[in-house]
């Protein structure tokens, strides 16, 4: 298994912001303003309630061009992603979302609640396992049993690794290292067999906002692994800077809704996610919407296709004209995903993809 390449790709300047651009300004000030972490999300079935309240609806913040205003051009704005968003002579003054923050322009956009991805269909054994397969873990600890997708191979110190995320590999940080991973999930198949042992995490943080949801896991035979993605995204080139991909075509395998495709429409998203032990805020994230969809979800209102599922929790995104890795898949709405850009997790385990 050869290192990753490192690529650099060319962005349009307008889509690259400085530290110091009052856009990027006003969107950590609109996340402080709306974002906080939950506690316990555990119980299984739960009255619905929508609350107007923008604390309560506001579900992710981040920046993207001004879509509401085409004759505004490309000029970018703070975007509030809303649980529901309602008609105007339905909205109460009382609960309104501003219409600028810091100066800067807002735009409200409806996204749903996002929630980390989990459980999945039926998938089967695989020797060699390879990215876009399913993937579980039984903790003997928690007594718990998780699905989710192979991400990639990495390797790191030499040596092949599965990565994942840490909410299906180390049970949102409730499993011990050395813990097996099962390929598949034992949800899939009563008989799966240990592939390899969970080595490393990133701790998922409910004091702060995360930056990754992420883990590892030391593959036991390195021939039960193979590096390239299942059919419709094949061999990888290797990964790129997520700081030049707005607007990028994209694509992942995973082992709930297989080969799908997309585009980033956001890359610089704060946003509140579900889990089971809790809602966690997350920074700086890719946020990533299904490609338009054909008439029959037009006519159930669905003008999009979904870009993952539960189960596909861990799978890597890939550039689609380049086949490099973008980033790492972990959570997601009715309407997008949320994606970590794969350089900062390579740099958190020193790690590079398998090739």
């Amino acid at each position: 298994m050869a290192p990753a390449l490192a690529f650099s790709l060319q962005a349009p300047p307008s889509r690259t912001l400085s530290a110091s651009n009052p856009l990027l300004a006003a969107k950590e000030e609109a996340s402080d303003r709306f974002l906080h972490p939950r506690g316990n999300n555990s119980a299984r079935f739960r009255a619905y309630r929508l609350s107007l309240s923008p604390e309560d609806n506001v579900k992710g913040v981040g920046i993207g061009p001004r879509l509401a205003t085409p004759s505004a051009g490309n000029e970018l704005c703070v975007r509030l992603y809303v649980e529901q968003q309602l008609p105007a002579d339905m909205r109460s003054q009382r609960w309104a979302l501003p219409t600028e923050i810091g100066g800067m322009p807002v735009e409200v956009m409806e996204a749903g609640r996002f929630h980390a991805y989990s459980d999945a269909p039926h998938r089967q054994l695989m020797r060699p396992a390879q990215p876009g397969c399913s993937i579980g873990v039984r903790s003997e600890v928690e007594d718990d049993v998780v699905v989710g997708t192979i991400g990639a191979i990495v390797n790191v110190r030499g040596a092949p690794h599965i990565l994942g995320n840490n909410h299906v590999l180390a049970g949102e940080n409730r499993f011990v290292l050395g813990t097996e991973i099962l390929q598949p999930g034992l949800l899939d198949y009563a008989e799966a067999e240990p592939i390899a042992r969970l080595s490393n995490f990133e701790p998922l943080r409910s004091d702060t906002p995360n930056m990754m949801d992420c883990a590892i896991a030391e593959v036991l035979e390195p021939n039960d692994v193979n590096p390239t993605f299942l059919p419709g995204v094949g061999p990888l080139a290797g990964s790129a800077s997520a700081q030049v991909l707005q607007d990028l075509q994209v694509e992942k395998t995973g082992r709930s809704t297989g080969h799908t495709t997309g585009r980033i429409v956001d890359m610089n998203f704060d946003g509140q996610v579900e889990y089971e032990t809790g809602t966690f805020v997350f920074r700086n994230q890719l946020l990533v919407e299904g490609d338009r969809a054909g008439r029959l979800h037009r006519l159930l209102n669905r003008p999009w296709t979904e870009f993952s599922e539960h189960g596909d929790s861990g799978a890597v995104v890939v550039d689609r004209q380049h086949k490099l890795a973008v980033g790492l898949l972990f959570a997601g709405s009715r309407n997008f995903s949320i994606v970590t850009p794969i350089d900062r997790i390579l740099g958190a385990f020193g790690a590079v993809i398998a090739i």
